[in-house]
């Protein structure tokens, strides 16, 4: 039997899979069922077709469907105007135009299509639609086994959290009651029993609970761990079977088939681009499939990537759809469903994936090397001069390799800015410290810039070429991600982040800044 291709990728459609046949007799998956320019996902009810071409058996959304200038000429078909015949004598009805030789000045005057046609990067997508999909659906059932047995092992620990209070309950009842027959304890000592019994009980839940959700988190960082190898092994296959089916081998270098060392990038992130506007197509991408439904990890990284151009571009799409969704105020239904498009998040729900285990997730299946970094951070509550002594400061981030070089990528800080204790408690509801906001220098950040803020367990990670020790990486000056986004710098470059004052209670601290920076910043200080 004869199986329907896709119109868009030339490949196989299945039942379930399928839209179409649409009024030219065209199928696609439903992945590939998005604008040809834009590519923004399309139902039977919003996709266009090119009335203007008869031969154009593309869909487009309403904003990109190409619309006749003034002067075009009427659709034709082969050739032909449709709707056009000849006469018994085999002339054409435009044969005037033809013979008076105008038709090729008809032909220049007409109003150029808006957007010019691109070839959709689903068609040269590296790795096979349906394989992509069958190994995302053996990875969603492993998931459906481990989340299972979390709910098992929080019912079974729960219970014996339950049957252990009441056991204690009941000894120290009954000794209260005792003591309280031979008159050596009154109601007074009771209620505080009780009240003792009580916080006893809920810090004893409250640490169940934390190392319950500590050990979640592992196995689910692990789960992600193995399958994103898993991908990106499905991404190595396809491409070596991509380079040794290339006779030209004249093309771009290929994406590396395996992680390369942590070393300091080949250029900075402003050799790279100076301004977002470059990113504006991926970002306007991202920020319309976010607000879209999509069922499938495949599906959302080819609908983001469709018009990435690079593998910077591939990371951006994936960095500004975590950071649109903010993921830290997202409502989850109690009977979520896997298969639902809020389902493709529901380690959010249960607390066992953050944003760099996501962010990971989503690079595997976009065929980018990515890694999780553990560390230190100066985050909420840091202030100069702390010791990263415990774990009040551990954070951790992601680096993923691109165009040759690890970058760095903090989606966490990239969606959200911290507010200083004084402005939250103004402005802030109280417990809420934070407000949401997107944020380009959590984006390929320079290992020079980035080392302010975070610290990593292992030195290779810094990305710097001469890694700074624990004891450094405290002494250096408190700063935020606007201290970099108006280029300041400091003059003074072992400046130290407490500065003494000298006799007099004065301090000196020196910035360097650029000319246009000179008439449009103030500063303000507090002294500690």
């Amino acid at each position: 039997m004869v199986k329907e291709l896709c119109h868009r990728c030339s490949k196989p459609v299945y039942p379930t899979d399928k839209v179409g046949p649409l009024k030219d007799s065209t199928y696609f998956h439903q992945g590939c069922f998005k604008c040809y320019i834009c590519g923004t996902r399309l139902a039977l009810k919003t996709y266009c077709n090119n009335r203007n071409d008869t031969d154009d058996r593309e869909i487009y959304c309403n904003g990109h469907v190409p619309v006749a200038g003034p002067h075009d000429l009427p659709p034709t078909r082969n050739g032909h105007p449709c709707g056009s015949g000849t006469s018994n004598g085999g002339f054409r009805r435009d044969a005037g135009l033809e013979d008076m030789k105008i038709a090729h000045a008809i032909k220049a005057t007409q109003v150029s299509k808006p957007y010019p046609k691109i070839k959709h990067e689903g068609a040269r997508y590296v790795v096979d639609y349906d394989a992509q999909t069958r190994l995302e659906l053996i990875h969603r059932r492993d998931e459906d086994k481990l989340y299972e047995a979390f709910d098992e092992n929080k019912k079974r620990e729960y219970d014996q959290f339950e049957r252990e209070t009441k056991e204690e309950w009941e000894r120290a009842l009954a000794d209260f009651a005792r003591k309280y027959q031979k008159g050596q304890v009154g109601n007074k000592n009771k209620e505080e029993l009780i009240r003792h019994l009580t916080i006893k009980r809920d810090k004893k839940l409250e640490t169940l609970h934390m190392q319950r959700k500590e050990r979640e988190r592992l196995q689910t960082a692990e789960l992600v761990d193995r399958q994103a190898k898993e991908m990106l092994e499905l991404f190595k296959q396809a491409r070596v079977d991509c380079s040794s089916g290339d006779s030209n081998g004249g093309g771009p270098p290929s994406y590396p088939t395996t992680p390369p060392p942590p070393q300091p990038p080949m250029c900075s992130k402003r050799d790279v681009y100076t301004n977002t506007s470059v990113f504006e197509t991926i970002d306007q991408v991202a920020i319309s499939v976010a607000q879209s439904e999509v069922t499938t990890f495949t599906e959302l990284i080819r609908t983001l990537t469709a018009s990435a151009r690079s593998d910077v571009e591939k990371a951006r799409a994936i960095y500004r759809w975590i950071t649109v969704k903010n993921l830290n105020v997202m409502q989850f239904d109690s009977d979520l469903d896997s298969n639902t498009p809020m389902g493709l998040l529901r380690g959010i729900k249960y607390g066992t994936e953050s944003y760099h285990v996501l962010f990971k997730r989503l690079c595997s299946y976009a065929g980018l090397h990515c890694v999780v970094i553990k560390g230190f951070s100066k985050s909420a509550g840091y202030q100069p001069g702390f010791r990263f002594d415990d774990n009040r400061f551990r954070n951790t981030w992601n680096a993923v390799c691109l165009d040759g070089s690890w970058r760095f990528v903090q989606c966490n800080w990239g969606a959200r800015h911290l507010v200083n204790a004084k402005e939250g408690s103004r402005s802030t509801p109280k417990g809420d410290s934070l407000r949401y906001e997107y944020d380009d220098h959590y984006f390929m950040t320079d290992p020079e810039e980035f080392i302010y803020e975070f610290f990593p367990q292992e030195s290779e990670w810094q990305l710097l070429p001469r890694p700074i020790t624990l004891r450094q990486f405290e002494s250096l000056p408190f700063v935020r991600s606007l201290f970099f986004r108006y280029g300041l710098s400091f003059t003074d470059p072992l400046l130290q982040a407490v500065v003494q004052a000298d006799k007099s209670g004065a301090a000196t601290v020196s910035i360097n800044m650029c000319n246009e920076a000179l008439d449009s910043l103030i500063f303000h200080y507090n002294l500690k």
